[in-house]
Order: C-alpha cells, then sequence, then structure tokens
C-alpha cells in the first residue's frame, strides 16, 4: 500500500483546524501548527489502517477501564507554561489514581538543550 491510498471510509469526529475555523482563531501560531484530526473508521476498514500517531505510536485501542497509579502517560504540545521549551516535544508524566480522564502536570525537561534533537 502506498502513502495516501484510499482503502475505505470512515466519519471525520474532530478536526483542530474545523474548530479554529469555528471559532474565529487569530494567532497565526496557532493556525500554522495545528492539525490534528480523528476519524472514526468504517468496521470494514479499520483492519486496513494503522491508528498510531508517526513516531509517538499510539492510540491503538480504547481503554474502558482506566490506568493503574503510576502509570506513566505522555502529552504532546505546548503552552506558554513551559517557559519556551521545544514546543513540540513529547511530556511525560505519571497519572494518578485509576481513572478514564487523567491530569497532566508535566513540567519542562530542562536537562536537554531546544536543538537537541529530541
Amino acid at each position: 500500500m502506498s502513502p495516501g491510498e484510499v482503502v475505505g471510509g470512515g466519519e471525520l469526529i474532530y478536526s483542530s483546524w474545523l474548530t479554529m475555523q469555528n471559532t474565529h482563531e487569530q494567532d497565526s501560531n496557532t493556525c500554522a501548527y495545528n492539525d490534528f484530526a480523528l476519524v472514526k473508521a468504517d468496521m470494514t476498514t479499520a483492519a486496513e489502517v494503522n491508528p498510531t500517531l508517526p513516531y509517538w505510536g499510539g492510540p491503538s485501542g480504547i481503554n474502558t477501564t482506566g490506568l493503574p497509579q503510576g502509570t506513566t502517560v505522555h502529552s504532546y504540545g505546548n503552552s506558554s507554561l513551559r517557559f519556551g521549551a521545544a514546543p513540540l516535544s513529547p511530556k511525560p508524566d505519571s497519572t494518578g489514581p485509576g481513572s478514564l480522564r487523567h491530569r497532566m502536570d508535566a513540567l519542562p525537561d530542562f536537562t536537554h538543550t531546544r536543538d537537541s534533537g529530541r
């Protein structure tokens, strides 16, 4: 299969780009670096596609029971609260008590320089 080949159908569930258009986002950096979408693949298509994110992997399924306390979780992206840390760096943290919702309080990793290639 070549990249971009149509193998089936699905339904667009979420689009950050459409959300920004609907909320009339004015910040050009937010618009330029925000392109995320969730597509619900048809049942006949699901076995033909790879649901993971390049480089980071996952999600590869749906967890309906939550995660045990202390499980490592990762977030992706940046905010002004990260004090200039690399904007596209993954940020690890660990979960609190098992839950289907996990709060991320990851702080910047100051042990790596901005151009470290991570």
